[in-house]
């Protein structure tokens, strides 16, 4: 079983970081058994503000939007969601 852990760039600006996680999510869904999404890493600063509702509602739809077309092309879902969103 192989799980990825995919995050923005810590060079990538906040308000751009949805293009590093549709990039990652692209090129790892055909491989991942299990993808998650990292937005607490206190390695990258100020990733922790993609946590902010209006930000995580954001992000959090985008990656959905793009998980669709993925699992229709490849034929699964390796992510889950947990939370209150």
């Amino acid at each position: 079983m192989l799980g990825v852990n995919i995050g923005k760039n810590k060079d990538t600006p906040n308000e751009h970081a949805e293009n590093d996680y549709l990039l990652c999510l692209e090129r790892v869904y055909p491989l991942a058994d299990y993808i998650t999404v990292n937005i607490s890493s206190p390695n990258t600063a100020g990733l922790r503000e993609l946590q902010e509702e209006q930000s995580l509602r954001r992000l959090v739809g985008t990656l959905r939007d793009a998980q669709e077309k993925w699992a229709g092309v490849h034929g699964k879902n390796p992510m889950r969601y947990s939370g209150g969103l």
